[in-house]
């Protein structure tokens, strides 16, 4: 099923031939990339396809709704309205894409040790083309431990008839990934956190499937990863707890990680209140001096040197070639 469908033809005629040839010629680029972002069977090709997509929507976006009209053209909703939308479905787009590349990789052979090779090709050539996005990795190799699995459990009819598979993701996983999409992208924190939230409920599915299919996590799991980070940066040490707790017992920690977590935290903290107490004590302070005045070494100093740079309980006020510091806010 197509994930566009926003324009329709319409008739009229009264702007200029060169800017009637300039809408009809971005429209056409439209077409041709819908065309291949919805059935494209390469990624490539689809994400190329996609950016081009954004892009000419903002060149649409600089022609008047009557202009367009009068080229023979008319969208269903905003323009703006219709890149938003775009963008933000940007996982179920990817999701489809891949989901087309792996079923036409496996279909085109028949033994299961084939389909199992065209499906480890497939991870390692979305590990490369994904490189920088955690997210979209993590959605890779979901679909990839999906496959196996069904593979494995549908190998007989497989062999048998040859019929195309007709497998997509659980709604769980699904719902997973674009919880890990809002994490990564999103910028209020808040919004991070009820993403993180929500995520911790689906995270021990998520972890006894990766490890049924690969023995092994994800490098990266964002609510694991992200979660607990942001709330010490919010100075919230009780769900900072919590949120890695939750991580602890859906086993999404390697062996000893999430010791290693709690033990961090309360590094942490002890450097975060002291450091709240000093600049308290100390408005103005300049960040300079606060690393010898604290006397903080090794990890201590590593975990002042964070807290400095993200922590939301404290402002800064540029002076000179350093900050002032402040705090804000009451310490739970």
């Amino acid at each position: 099923m197509g994930i566009f469908d926003f324009f329709k033809k319409t008739t009229s005629s009264h702007i200029s031939d060169s800017e009637i040839y300039g809408i009809q010629h971005q429209i056409q680029i439209m077409k041709d990339c819908q065309e291949l972002v919805n059935d494209s069977k390469s990624i490539e090709v689809v994400l190329r396809r996609y950016n081009m997509l954004l892009s000419t929507l903002k060149k649409l976006n600089t022609y008047s709704p009557e202009s367009i009209l009068q080229a023979g053209h008319s969208f269903s909703k905003p323009i703006s309205k219709i890149y938003s939308d775009i963008v933000s479905n940007r996982t179920a787009i990817l999701e489809q894409a891949i989901v087309r590349n792996i079923e036409h990789n496996i279909n085109s052979v028949k033994t299961q040790s084939a389909k199992y090779k065209k499906l480890e090709d497939f991870r390692q050539n979305a590990h490369s083309l994904f490189k920088g996005s955690s997210s979209d990795i993590l959605l890779a190799d979901t679909l990839c431990n999906k496959y196996s699995l069904q593979i494995n459990q549908l190998e007989a009819s497989l062999n048998s008839d040859g019929d195309g598979l007709d497998i997509h993701p659980s709604s769980n996983t699904l719902s997973f990934f674009e919880l890990s999409n809002i994490i990564e992208t999103e910028k209020d924190i808040q919004k991070k956190l009820d993403a993180c939230e929500k995520s911790y409920a689906l995270l021990p599915q998520f972890v006894s499937d990766c490890v049924k299919m690969d023995d092994e996590l994800p490098p990266f799991i964002n609510c694991r990863d992200v979660g607990p980070i942001l709330y010490m940066w919010i100075g919230n040490w009780s769900s900072a707890q919590l949120s890695i707790e939750k991580c602890i017992t859906a086993n999404a920690y390697y062996p000893e990680d999430g010791a290693a977590e709690l033990r961090y935290l309360n590094t942490y903290r002890k450097v975060a209140l002291t450091a709240i107490s000093y600049i308290r004590e100390n408005p103005g302070c300049l960040q300079r001096n606060i690393y010898k005045a604290l006397g903080f070494e090794n990890e201590d100093r590593d975990a002042l040197k964070d807290f400095l740079k993200h922590s939301q309980q404290i402002t800064k006020e540029k002076s000179g070639n350093t900050y002032k510091l402040y705090a804000k806010g009451a310490q739970d």
